[in-house]
């Protein structure tokens, strides 16, 4: 069963049984963990999403889909970055060493 938590409350409540707006944190059984921003029960805007191997997505989603951030392996190197929902994995790097997105998969 998954959760959402307030962040304010996150060390003296239980479970709360639906999503809502706002900020928040969802925990699923699994180990994945989302804190960030809900709108109508989805996770909605800035917010990040820790998955159960260590790895990170950064950045912000709209209707629970990635749409611009960035996502890490559990090591912090970037594995992916996503701009208007599209998935970029092919990176080329400016002079100051920051991934420039070059193609899809």
């Amino acid at each position: 069963m998954s959760r959402i938590i307030d962040v304010a409350e996150k060390q003296n409540k239980d479970s709360i049984s639906k999503p809502r707006n706002g900020l928040g944190t969802f925990v699923y059984p699994d180990g994945r963990i989302y804190v960030g921003e809900f709108k109508g029960g989805e996770f909605h805007g800035q917010g990040t999403f820790t998955f159960s191997d260590g790895g990170k997505y950064v950045g912000e989603l709209k209707g629970n889909n990635r749409w611009k951030g960035t996502q890490y392996d559990k090591y912090g190197g970037v594995k992916a970055i996503f701009s208007d929902g599209i998935r970029f994995v092919h990176f080329l790097f400016d002079e100051d060493g920051n991934p420039t997105a070059v193609y899809s998969d």
